[in-house]
């Protein structure tokens, strides 16, 4: 997995942000795979954040050798800048990644 482009725009909520995170994969496996951005979560300080379900969140199944890109979308508040995207699939943490949540344009 590869992560992509972090982009934050204003959210019509005045203390939120959305975050558009780009992500892509390579199914390395012998058989189909599933993916999606509800396997994914935000960690920051003491909070967890789940991806904002109205986005157009990536997800599929995608067979070997497939590549598979899409973006997750997450609604946060406006004072993270930084934290964890967790891959935890059926609620088990498998992979962490540090991020920098980028200024709102």
């Amino acid at each position: 997995m590869k992560i992509g482009d972090i982009k934050t725009t204003e959210s019509v909520k005045k203390d939120k942000n959305m975050v558009s995170i780009a992500m892509s994969f390579l199914n390395n496996d012998s058989a189909p795979v599933g993916v999606g951005a509800g396997d994914f979560k935000i960690k920051s300080g003491d909070k967890t954040y789940d991806i904002f379900p109205q986005g157009n969140n990536f997800g599929d199944e995608f067979k070997p050798n497939e590549k598979l890109t899409g973006k997750a979308y997450f609604e946060l508040p406006k004072n993270v800048k930084n934290g964890t995207l967790l891959y935890a699939p059926m609620g088990k943490e498998q992979a962490s990644w540090s991020i920098t949540i980028p200024e709102a344009k």
